[in-house]
């Protein structure tokens, strides 16, 4: 018997207070929350294994890599066309009117 307590279903009880205490929860739902994550698990693993779901995740997967790829060559594109277009529209130096930047005067 144990100094303190008055019978040892008193310690058991103590016991899961303190776990519940500096746990925040009770083993038993550790355990419960370990095993539903553990299934789901093992769940999926099963599930990956049969061929057709494999060949639909592979064909998902192309299809998302084709989409991102396109954008990417889309957006290359779009930007290259608007720097393109931002200079065609900068004024030429033949159209410009010549200037001479160190003297004052102006060039007739």
């Amino acid at each position: 018997m144990r100094i303190g307590s008055g019978s040892d279903e008193a310690g058991v009880e103590s016991k899961e207070r303190l776990k519940v205490r500096f746990c925040g929860e009770s083993t038993t739902a550790m355990n419960s929350r370990l095993l539903r994550y553990s299934a789901g698990l093992v769940a999926g693993v099963l599930l990956l294994q049969s061929y057709f779901v494999r060949e639909l995740v592979v064909f998902e997967l192309l299809c998302a890599f084709s989409l991102i790829a396109a954008l990417v060559i889309g957006g290359t594109v779009c930007l290259i066309g608007y720097a393109v277009l931002l200079w065609l529209e900068q004024p030429r130096r033949s159209h410009a009117e010549p200037q001479v930047i160190w003297k004052e005067r102006s060039i007739e």
